[in-house]
């Protein structure tokens, strides 16, 4: 929307909803004479109805994944959308209060179409309840049901509901002046009952006067978010930017890569964005609209609505797909949150309806309306000048609100809390600003680090590439020890003073990790006192449990990244018991990465009921919503490893998951699962590959003689040979990855710690006794116990190495594997095994037993293939010496952890850069139609149009022709690039393939 065309003042009827727009929809067969009013009729009836979106959008979805049931996905889709599509059910007159029968096909009469009258002021009139959303379920947000039992729930709001009872009684009934009741605040936290070692505040304000009308909670709740508070003191505020460090801390710009500020605000007068009703939100929309037409300079831009946003007239539909990829690509396009507390606090209500994002002309900055705030202004920039991007993010901010001033209005702002925000952590500055540093050393004294980190209130994440894996565990790092250091809103500090205390925490950072890499000698200060229990002959008890209270307050704050620990204590022959005293240690506190299971579903007896799975969005739960009677079936039965059903079903009911992201839900435990729990696995493997995969025994080339193999990977040269793969630049590199597991061991997720160790000692003798060309050395995870000869794991120096190439896997903190049991006694037992050469690695007991890796510069599919067959041949030939092979099956191939995994276990990944075809309309259909899946990519440089490309099937063909998919397919989008490279038209959607 040009902000010149932007209109000084909305009409009172573009804040009522417009019909969804119009789409072309393909009408019956009829007679001559009757075509028009053939097309009248079902045009009138899609409008009434309000279908043409919904159905328009299940169809391109539907084509988009093509999945091997479409039936069930159609009705999921549909499920799924009519909460989303309860904005537009309100333009044709559907009644508000839709309840949670309704979402799952039940007819209420109150859900039936209204006829809908023609206001005389303002046009379509919404009939029912305006303003009350219809998409809530769970605890009433109108305060009339009484507060539930929250002695399981895990949050600082339940603590402070349960040490005081009436206080929910004593403040349900009031409102705010805008409308808010309490039970809006809360509802969060009581649909959610958080996890006892991550508490979370359960509390979301819905407007300003929350803070003041509701004290009695949100004042004790606050204090436990911010220990230390001072409650009697008014928040600072200072924008003087001539009070701003100039320093510059990298000056040969070595360690800061690029700085990022983001500044949230809200504005007065106005619910938040998760309590607006559609026409508040809509009524901010236009005013942040008039706001940005009036913006000069550097911050001039346009307003880019969301996609299928239908709130700008001007602009029906949203953005288009053009600038929906140049936002996706520059990582700066607003996404819906899946997030069970987002979603039940209402962030999620009507989106994407009158959100946005507000492009500056200046490179590196925009404005997000409504997506958790009014607006969230983001600045950032290459290089070492973390000051810049902060001075501009300050001074847009001022122009917007001097811009809203005109209009009589203000950003919501607190005395005593500064500026206001719906989450808790958020007050204060509402400010959050950081930088990506390179601290290869640093980062590998992890110890050292993390206590830097905490002292200096700084908070971290690796920063890693947004291409997928085909593994729920690794985390690939594109450079070596890149971290996005932040320090996050703070009340009690002024703007100046925030900045002031990033740079000074930041020069920290780089003043240490100069000192080590020039040498000198940095004490871990923590490590003595936290692992001096360790006993040097048992791994006691009392060992344990001084080292485990130090160790978990510091590892929450690590954020699932891990501590580094420094073992003392010399191997012994009882290696087990040391392991797991060093494993509780190191992650006391973590479930799931220590001894234990998570809590929840168990693992090893199911209980007599299947779980109610009715919001879970998973293959598993879709197959046993279907077929009920598997679980009864299946739930006493038992391998002959010993494992149970339950084991394999709990990562996929611990986890709902979500309704657009069907995860698997389920893991192997062994390689007798696919047998014992056919019934289960089958139909799952199915769905997974379709059953065009089951037509004929899957076909392996990699367990072929070499000469077939050679043979076969022929065909990938001719295919190599293409002018455009071979052109300098445009393929980047190829990675090759297979997953295997050893028949006779229990897989990651059910094995033992002995059982692990055993698989570890065979793996790596295997892998020493590997030809000249692959041969290499084993490197064991940092602080695992479990090699003799090298009891504290790898060192520094090579988990650097290790990290900078990108083979190195870390502690795993996704929900799904930690409730698969497959981070259990993290690290013991733990490695990667690296071939002198560098083309060549595995790694030992990730998601798998092994994963060989091999990696080839530029696009030679077919030499990184070879080598990895060879790599495979040798160490099957090794194990099959000691009495063991791999498991594997003449229909389902090689056996994974994962279902998906199954067949060739392979995947054939070709790094390339494609800057054009990736930015056109149809780049995501064409490359599903050429069997290939494409993921950008985030890299120190930031490469424009950088992707990586990987096959979608695994099961069913040969490894050669899997190969042969990816090469085609990035033959075909090259052809593309290049075509467009000339100015010429490409039209994606005529491509056949």
């Amino acid at each position: 929307v040009s902000q010149q065309d932007s209109p000084a003042a909305p009409p009172p009827q573009q804040l009522r909803q417009q019909p969804p727009p119009q789409h072309e929809v393909r009408q019956p067969s009829v007679q001559q004479g009757d075509v028009k009013g053939a097309h009248d009729k079902a045009t009138s009836y899609l409008d009434v109805h309000s279908l043409q979106t919904l159905l328009a959008g299940m169809l391109n979805k539907l084509l988009e994944v093509q999945p091997s049931e479409p039936i069930s996905f159609m009705l999921e889709y549909l499920q799924a959308n009519l909460v989303a599509s309860s904005v537009f059910a309100r333009a044709v007159g559907f009644k508000a209060g839709a309840d949670e029968a309704e979402l799952h096909g039940e007819a209420s009469e109150e859900a039936m179409p209204a006829v809908v009258g023609e206001s005389e002021a303002d046009g379509h009139e919404v009939e029912g309840e305006e303003g009350e959303d219809d998409d809530e379920f769970g605890f009433p947000s109108d305060g009339s049901a009484p507060l539930p039992d929250l002695s399981e729930h895990h949050s600082h709001t339940a603590k402070v509901l349960c040490d005081d009872p009436d206080l929910y009684e004593r403040l349900r009934h009031l409102r705010t002046p805008g409308g808010v009741p309490l039970a809006k605040c809360i509802k969060c936290g009581i649909d959610n009952e958080g996890h006892p070692m991550v508490a979370t505040a359960g509390l979301m304000a819905g407007d300003a006067d929350c803070f003041d009308l509701f004290q009695e909670l949100f004042q004790p709740v606050l204090r436990l978010c911010c220990p230390g508070l001072a409650e009697d003191q008014a928040h600072p505020v200072d924008v003087d930017l001539s009070g701003l460090m100039d320093h510059n801390i990298d000056p040969e710009g070595i360690f800061i890569k690029k700085a990022v500020v983001v500044l949230s605000r809200n504005i007065e007068g106005f619910p938040f964005t998760n309590a607006c009703h559609w026409e508040e939100r809509r009524s901010v929309e236009q005013l942040l609209m008039r706001a940005f037409s009036s913006l000069q300079g550097e911050f001039h831009g346009e307003y880019l609505p969301m996609q299928g946003s239908v709130s700008v007239t001007t602009c029906a539909g949203g953005m288009s797909e053009e600038d929906e990829a140049a936002l996706k690509c520059d990582n700066v396009l607003p996404e819906e949150s899946d997030s069970d507390i987002f979603v039940a606090a209402g962030f999620a209500n009507q989106w994407p309806d009158a959100r946005g994002v507000f492009r500056c002309q200046a490179e590196g900055m925009v404005v997000w309306v409504n997506e958790f705030d009014h607006i969230k202004i983001m600045c950032s920039q290459k290089g070492t000048d973390v000051r810049a991007p902060f001075e501009r993010a300050l001074c847009l901010e001022h122009a917007l609100a001097e811009a809203i001033g005109r209009e009589g209005r203000s950003f919501a702002r607190h005395e005593r809390l500064g500026f206001l925000s719906p989450s808790l952590f958020s007050l204060g500055t509402a400010l959050t600003a950081g930088a990506v540093l390179t601290l290869p050393r640093l980062t590998t004294r992890a110890a050292l680090f993390q206590e830097t980190i905490a002292k200096l209130c700084l908070k971290t994440s690796r920063h890693t590439s947004r291409g997928g894996n085909d593994n729920m565990m690794a985390r690939r790092s594109t450079n070596t020890g890149s971290w996005e250091v932040t320090r996050a809103p703070s009340i009690g500090l002024s703007e100046v003073q925030f900045f002031n205390s990033l740079m000074e925490g930041l020069r920290s950072l780089i003043q240490l990790e100069d000192r080590l890499q020039r040498g000198e000698e940095i004490p871990d200060s923590s490590d003595s006192s936290a692992y001096a229990g360790v006993s040097t002959t048992t791994g006691g008890n009392d060992g344990v449990g001084d080292g485990a209270e130090n160790c978990s307050a510091r590892s929450s704050q690590s954020a699932g990244e891990g501590i580094a620990v420094a073992v003392v204590a010399a191997p012994t022959s009882d290696g087990v018991a040391l392991g797991e005293a060093v494993c509780e240690l190191k992650h006391a506190g973590v479930p799931g990465l220590g001894a234990e299971d998570v809590v929840g579903f168990p693992t090893e007896e199911c209980p007599e009921a299947l779980p109610d799975l009715s919001k879970h969005f998973s293959f598993l739960a879709a197959l046993l919503k279907k077929e009920p009677d598997i679980y009864a079936r299946l739930r006493s039965s038992r391998t002959p490893s010993g494992v149970a059903l339950a084991r394999c079903l709990k990562p996929g009911i611990d986890n709902r998951g979500h309704p657009m992201i069907k995860m698997v839900g389920a893991v192997a435990a062994d390689a007798d699962c696919y047998q014992v729990f056919g019934d289960l696995f089958e139909p799952l493997a199915r769905s997974l590959h379709g059953e065009q995969a089951f037509d004929t025994e899957s076909s392996s080339s990699i367990t072929r003689p070499t000469a077939g193999l050679e043979e076969d990977c022929a065909r990938l040269d001719a295919e190599l040979a293409q002018p455009g793969l071979a052109e300098e630049g445009r393929v980047l590199s190829v990675i090759v990855r297979a997953q295997r597991n050893v028949l006779g061991f229990r897989f990651p997720s059910a094995i033992s710690m002995e059982e692990r160790r055993q698989l570890e000692n065979l793996l790596t003798s295997t892998l020493n006794r590997l030809p000249a060309e692959l041969a290499g050395e084993y490197h064991p995870l940092r602080d695992s116990p479990s090699v003799p000869s090298q009891p504290s794991g790898m060192a520094a120096d090579e988990e650097a190495k290790l990290d900078q190439a990108g083979l190195l896997f870390t502690v795993p903190n996704a929900a799904l594997v930690l409730a698969s049991g497959a981070g259990r006694h993290w690290p013991d037992a733990r490695g990667v095994f690296l071939g002198a050469s560098g083309g060549f690695a595995a790694w030992i007991n990730e998601e798998d037993h092994l994963r060989l890796i091999s990696r080839q510069e530029g696009p030679d599919a077919a030499a990184a293939l070879r080598r990895l067959a060879r790599g495979d041949a040798a160490l099957r030939a090794g194990l099959q010496e000691a009495g063991r092979d791999y498991a594997c099956s003449s229909r389902l191939g090689y056996l994974t952890s994962d279902p998906s995994n199954l067949g060739s276990a392979l995947r054939i990944e070709l790094r390339c850069k494609l800057p054009l075809v990736s930015r056109q309309d149809g780049f995501k259909k064409l490359c599903s139609r050429l069997g290939i899946v494409t993921a950008g990519v985030d890299d120190e440089v930031q490469q424009e149009g950088l992707l990586d490309v990987w096959n979608v099937v695994r099961l069913g063909s040969s490894e050669v022709d899997q190969a042969l998919v990816v090469v085609r397919g990035v033959a075909e989008l090259v052809r593309c690039e290049q075509a467009l490279e000339r100015d010429e038209a490409v039209d994606l959607a005529s491509i056949c393939c």
